[in-house]
């Protein structure tokens, strides 16, 4: 059985590393773990967070504190779902910093993909075999995909990975970024699923499908969400903005 540690966040701290307030506009999610460990997020809404038993803040040797995961099912956290992070019908920006301790397996670094694993409205993994990086969604299991072409293969690199959705309803266009460069653009009449068909929004597991091949092995310093598709200018600037960064 797991146990569960739930944290209530407070307001923005003076001396943490959150995204400027430029790319603040429209952000409706940012974990990130600064030097000394404590989270941090968009807490005007006043989510929680749910750890599984053998998620940790850790110490990386380059980005200081960070979230640590074994590649296990007790390795996750949840987010507790709520009505501003229904993002079935909006644009949306993906952000993750990211490193892994295998290259072995379907890696999922974020995900609200339900228990049979056929609905979702976001879904930010490697494609299985390959190391490329993708974002994809489903409704009744008809899928949207787009993937980089670069390979998130090198144990142990840090990765920078941004994904956006631009348009509406029925005219979706998805670009994948790989350590600033875009990648992949795919158009798309297929939608995400309803939000309440979707699963649980997890990073470090597949939503709510639990199983144990598609858990992250490997640390997050850094995870953001926008409501809106951010530009490839303002992509390339997040980029170098993370380079040197703890």
């Amino acid at each position: 059985m797991l146990t569960a540690l739930v944290f209530v966040l407070s307001a923005w701290g003076e001396t943490s590393k959150r995204p400027p307030i430029k790319w603040q506009k429209d952000l409706v999610f940012s974990l990130d773990i600064p030097l000394g460990g404590r989270m941090l997020f968009n807490t005007e809404r006043k989510q929680l967070y749910t750890f599984g038993t053998a998620t940790n803040i850790a110490t990386n040797s380059t980005k200081g504190s960070v979230l640590r995961f074994g590649g296990t099912t007790a390795n996750f956290v949840t987010i507790e779902k709520s009505t501003w992070f229904n993002v079935e019908t909006s644009p949306i920006t993906i952000e993750i910093l990211i490193r892994f301790n295998e290259n072995s397996q379907n890696r999922y670094y974020f995900s609200d993909h339900n228990a049979a694993l056929n609905n979702a409205c976001i879904g930010a993994c490697d494609k299985l075999g390959t190391g490329q990086c993708r974002y994809w969604y489903n409704r009744a299991g008809v899928e949207a995909v787009v993937s980089t072409t670069s390979q998130a293969n090198t144990i142990g690199q840090w990765y920078h990975l941004m994904f956006t959705r631009a348009g509406n309803t029925g005219a979706w266009t998805l670009k994948a970024y790989f350590n600033g460069k875009l990648e992949g653009t795919v158009s798309t009449a297929n939608n995400p699923a309803t939000a309440s068909n979707a699963g649980t929004p997890t990073i470090g597991r597949v939503g709510s499908y639990s199983s144990g091949s598609f858990n992250l092995n490997g640390d997050v310093k850094y995870c953001n969400i926008w409501q809106r598709a951010l530009s490839e200018t303002e992509v390339l600037q997040r980029y170098k903005e993370t380079l040197n960064r703890k």
